[in-house]
């Protein structure tokens, strides 16, 4: 029993670590570029430093730019892919789990067997209930995404906008400082960050507005009534009012 259930989970796993390959478009043509190790989709440091002494013009400089944005690209869409497939892959594996010691212990003879079954099944439950309470119920895998997307977005606008400079205005040392930041923005952890930015800085809603209007107007009735001084809590009042005007519903 022991042996078919270690062979069945190496089988799911095996089987769903390639489903991330189903989330992004296939290739439309294969990479070429100097910069590429061979046979590896990493860029070669050697190489690099060959094309970056070489990049003396703008037209040098903007086609090894080119040539690193591209190469980013590639290597963001797969990650991206690995984002939303990880997301499924768990929930489909952990469930499976629970479902197949769940179904094995019904049918398993000896007390000690059901009972070892019965604790699998409710670690896989608990642990997948865990993981996507924590990590992806709160920042769901596609707002990571989009995250990551909408800051590459902002990143290329600077390099492209330097890209139209000179050398002596935008050198190839910077070129290359904001495109490794714009292949950064790419990673799980940078897309989490952007989404905690986001909250934090997100509109308060018309009643979350009001509420503290609310209290903050009980809060004064009850200072003034003790003869305290309410100036401060009318000022921040006043600016509740302000915010309230362009406040979402």
């Amino acid at each position: 029993m022991r042996n078919l259930l270690l062979t069945l989970f190496v089988v799911f796993v095996s089987g769903c670590s390639s489903i991330a390959g189903y989330y992004e478009a296939d290739p439309l043509f294969k990479q070429q570029s100097d910069l590429l190790k061979v046979d590896e989709d990493i860029v070669d440091i050697s190489k690099l430093q060959t094309r970056v002494t070489a990049a003396t013009d703008k037209l040098k400089r903007n086609n090894l730019f080119e040539d690193l944005i591209t190469i980013s690209d590639r290597s963001c869409a797969r990650h991206q892919a690995a984002i939303l497939a990880g997301l499924n892959t768990w929930n489909v594996a952990t469930g499976t789990l629970s479902t197949l010691f769940s179904a094995v212990g019904t049918v398993v003879g000896g007390e000690s067997a059901k009972a070892a079954l019965a604790a699998g099944a409710a670690f896989t439950n608990s642990t997948r209930s865990l993981v996507n309470e924590e990590v992806y119920a709160k920042s769901i895998g596609t707002t990571i995404v989009r995250a990551t997307i909408s800051a590459r977005e902002k990143q290329f606008a600077v390099i492209s906008k330097g890209m139209r400079e000179d050398l002596a205005s935008y050198s190839v040392k910077t070129g290359l400082r904001d495109i490794y930041n714009y292949q950064n923005r790419c990673s799980f952890y940078y897309g989490l960050l952007e989404v905690t930015k986001a909250l934090d800085e997100r509109k308060r809603s018309k009643s979350e507005v009001e509420d503290m209007i609310s209290r903050l107007n009980s809060k004064r009735d009850a200072f003034k009534a003790d003869g305290g001084d309410v100036v401060e809590i009318n000022k921040r009042i006043g600016t509740l009012i302000l915010e309230l005007e362009g406040a979402p519903n």
